[in-house]
């Protein structure tokens, strides 16, 4: 068993993106963005699964637009 830490960084700088636990079949990543911050278009040879835990976040995936809130969980 893990207990992870991600705690909350955008007070000390910008965007945020660290691997907070890799694994030989999944890596867990911890994003934190800023209001009108965002990640590059990019292809993942995984499945991805995208938990906001504050906000909403606009997703693009194959030019259809998806609104990521903590109300739901995008999988890719």
């Amino acid at each position: 068993m893990n207990l992870i830490g991600t705690p909350y960084v955008l007070d000390e700088k910008e965007k945020q993106i660290t691997t907070v636990l890799k694994e030989e079949d999944f890596d867990i990543m911890n994003i934190q963005l800023r209001a009108g911050e965002e990640v590059k278009e990019h292809h993942a040879n995984a499945n991805v699964l995208i938990v906001v835990r504050k906000g909403k976040v606009q997703f693009m995936v194959e030019g259809t637009e998806h609104i990521v809130t903590p109300e739901n969980i995008l999988h890719m």
